[in-house]
């Protein structure tokens, strides 16, 4: 702890003498630092620091951040972390592209859908991908889709029907012929 708070003295001090700006890489290693030392919110605060000097964080960087904010259940500020990497909500202020990678992104839509929150943000945040012409592939949009969510007691009428689903199909959604063979 000792430690981030002498880097983050030196961060502050050398721009100040004139011989010193930082740069993403800077940036995203003072990122880190705070991570590794379970200073999540100093991470935090660092990466939106670094969105008001214009620099964005490399993509390592900006995945330990939402994986430690995951790991944490700070949901909320995960997704605005993804929301500001991708310019998701506003216009990116950054020149360089950065991104997430794809498996903190399905860990993030996992415990959304765990927690109960994937209709509520985990779907919006899908669709924000999306429109933002983000890469967004079949195995995190069936990481989505993984939980089961509760469904009300079945109608016979509906129970009829159900019972000519292909449980085989991931998503039990395609319907067998019907009438052959039965």
């Amino acid at each position: 702890q000792r430690d981030l708070d002498k880097a983050f003295e030196a961060f502050e001090a050398l721009p100040r003498k004139g011989r010193f700006q930082p740069n993403a890489q800077v940036w995203s290693s003072l990122m880190n630092a705070c991570i590794t030392t379970q200073s999540t919110d100093k991470a935090l605060k660092v990466f939106k620091d670094m969105q008001g000097a214009g620099v964005m964080p490399e993509t390592r960087a900006c995945t330990s951040l939402v994986q430690s904010l995951v790991r944490l259940e700070k949901l909320h500020e995960a997704i605005d972390v993804v929301d500001l990497v991708y310019g998701l909500r506003t216009k990116p202020s950054h020149k360089q592209r950065t991104s997430i990678d794809e498996e903190c992104l399905e860990s993030l839509l996992t415990i959304l859908a765990q927690k109960g929150f994937l209709e509520e943000l985990g779907a919006p945040l899908l669709q924000r991908l999306r429109a933002a012409k983000v890469s967004v592939s079949g195995r995190l949009m069936a990481s989505a889709l993984r939980t089961e969510v509760p469904t009300a007691p079945k109608s016979s009428s509906t129970k009829k029907y159900d019972d000519k689903k292909d449980t085989g199909h991931p998503w039990g959604a395609k319907d067998k012929t019907i009438g052959f063979g039965k």
